[in-house]
């Protein structure tokens, strides 16, 4: 501003709506300590929204925070008799913030997170390893980018993870495999290089890493023990990447027997280049894929399995071993 009359009214009413302010924070009286230090945190999150088409931050105001929409109290673990914000579900509320750092990881008694549906963008927090008592974490269809959360890695408690439809991008580190998740989706986003192995006594049930850009060969830890794993595992799903590999005999005699298809069962492994299985990317895309330099193919002996569909067939003619294509994606 040119004019310093006006610029000296502007700074005189920012500082006493500023000072309002800080005299109405005062003024709240909350039922639990706990409350209160959480409260700026919540209101800090608050300003950076700037999409809230259904009003929800219109509840976060006052002392209540039990009552703002979307937050859940309850008692901690550690003392029975506090009250704190123990779950965040912010399913579908289609929120827009840049960023959740400085929010979820400064909820120490948090415990679910789910916040499906929204607009949130950035990086998830390294420092949520430091929220103890959180088993369940669903950022799903968000724009969240950059690698792997390696923060989750290593969280004991964590049982669910949910980060399907983002742009994550990058390897999957191998030690979430062993972790004691039940549900582990991490489909629809950009993550490449090969999949690691997978422990034989994992804990997951729910596995879904689908249409990804992930390449090489099926783990072969869960071709070997699948027969093991199956009698645990509801739902494995590596549909839309770039694996191969043939099934073993085993396997293959396995699924036959328990499930009705490939594709609705325990294992999904359509819309790759997997020799012989029904649903596979086209021939000229696999060729294609095959065909790049530099290209590598580890444990080779691993091709030398006959796939299940092809085990009594007496001819070996190219047409005969011609497989099924899908759609192109």
């Amino acid at each position: 501003m040119k004019n310093p009359f006006l610029l000296a009214i502007f700074l005189v009413g920012a500082l006493a709506l500023q000072d309002t302010r800080s005299r109405e924070e005062e003024r709240l009286t909350f039922i639990d300590k706990r409350l209160e230090v959480v409260y700026p945190v919540i209101q800090g999150f608050k300003s950076l929204i700037t999409l809230d088409p259904f009003k929800v931050t219109q509840t976060w105001i006052g002392s209540e925070i039990c009552s703002y929409r979307g937050f859940h109290c309850d008692n901690p673990p550690d003392n029975k008799t506090a009250i704190t914000v123990a779950s965040i579900d912010f399913n579908g509320f289609q929120l827009f913030a840049p960023s959740i750092e400085g929010f979820i990881d400064q909820l120490p008694d948090l415990a679910l997170f789910h916040a499906n549906s929204n607009n949130f963008g950035g990086t998830v927090p390294s420092k949520i390893v430091n929220l103890k008592y959180l088993y369940e974490l669903d950022i799903s269809n968000n724009k969240f980018t950059g690698q792997f959360p390696t923060a989750v890695v290593g969280m004991p408690g964590l049982s669910f993870l949910d980060i399907r439809f983002n742009s994550f991008s990058g390897s999957i580190p191998p030690q979430i495999f062993g972790q004691n998740l039940d549900v582990l989706f991490i489909n629809d986003n950009t993550f490449t290089a090969s999949l690691p192995e997978i422990p034989g006594d994992s804990h997951i049930l729910f596995l879904t890493l689908a249409d990804n850009k992930f390449n090489g060969p099926l783990p072969r830890s869960i071709l070997r023990s699948m027969t093991t794993l199956t009698e645990k595992v509801e739902q494995l799903n590596f549909a839309g990447n770039l694996l191969f590999g043939a099934i073993p005999d085993a396997v293959c005699m396995f699924l036959r027997e328990n499930l009705v298809n490939f594709s609705l069962g325990v294992l999904d492994v359509r819309n790759n280049c997997i020799p012989f299985f029904p649903g596979q990317r086209s021939i000229e895309e696999c060729a294609e894929f095959f065909v790049k330099p530099n290209y590598y193919c580890p444990h080779a002996w691993f091709h030398s399995f006959l796939p299940c569909r092809y085990s009594h067939i007496s001819s070996s003619s190219a047409s005969d071993f011609m497989p099924m294509v899908a759609p192109s994606p």
